[in-house]
């Protein structure tokens, strides 16, 4: 790992343990890192943190983090494991979009970030529901909310029912919502397969990624110069 790169990983990593400097709980970290995955990830990406060992690097920090934090939680959550491949899958989306279109690195970063807040917080909207039992939007398109939302996705795959939770239950009046509207996400299967899709998206992006300033410098090696300066006769 090049200190360019381990820098990076520093820095992005530092991003998912905001939460811990105010002495945030579990759940408090982890709604945090379901926000905030993506949107690192393709920070990271388009600046050119390569995805082993430098990328990986970032999430599996926030594991440590988390699992920490969880072990000294009163109630700990039960699919932890589950969970954290979830945010890996995002990042590693994000790591991908990001080594798409570098140049678009910090503004598409935001945008991400802002897009995974809006659609996690479409439900509630500030707790306009608070003390109703039958929502500020149609069960349907309640339910279409939650799916989309990252939060709901990372934390009912560690094993936490996000929609009966009071965060949401009260606020965002899910109890008009029953199981032939919605069930929780299976965190064996949709953590698991989160990450399989993020690392397929990886791999594609290798062939679109286009290459970066640092990665131009490698071909200025003394080797490359002579190949390049040699004329056709030799």
């Amino acid at each position: 790992m090049q200190v360019r790169e381990l820098k990076l990983v520093l820095l992005l990593g530092a991003v998912g343990y905001l939460p811990l400097a105010i002495g945030g709980s579990t759940l408090t970290l982890l709604i945090w890192l379901a926000l905030v995955a993506l949107a690192v990830g393709v920070l990271a990406g388009g600046l050119g943190l390569r995805p082993w060992p430098a990328g990986w690097a970032v999430p599996g920090s926030w594991m440590i983090a988390l699992a920490l934090v969880n072990s000294e939680a009163v109630r700990p959550l039960p699919t932890i494991v589950w969970g954290a491949m979830a945010w890996c899958g995002l990042f590693s989306l994000g790591l991908a979009l990001g080594r798409w279109r570098p140049k678009w690195a910090w503004s598409a970063s935001a945008a991400t970030l802002a897009v995974c807040a809006l659609a996690s917080g479409l439900l509630t909207l500030g707790g306009l529901a608070e003390g109703g039992s039958g929502g500020i939007w149609p069960a349907a398109t309640g339910a279409l909310f939650l799916d989309l939302s990252p939060v709901a996705f990372v934390t009912e795959c560690a094993g936490l029912d996000w929609m009966r939770h009071p965060a949401v239950y009260r606020s965002g009046g899910t109890a008009h919502m029953g199981p032939e509207v919605r069930t929780a996400w299976q965190g064996s299967l949709a953590g698991p397969g989160a990450l399989v899709f993020g690392c397929l998206a990886l791999v594609l992006s290798r062939h679109g990624a286009r290459r970066q300033p640092w990665e131009r410098q490698t071909d200025q090696t003394p080797q490359a110069q002579n190949r390049r300066h040699k004329s056709p006769a030799e």
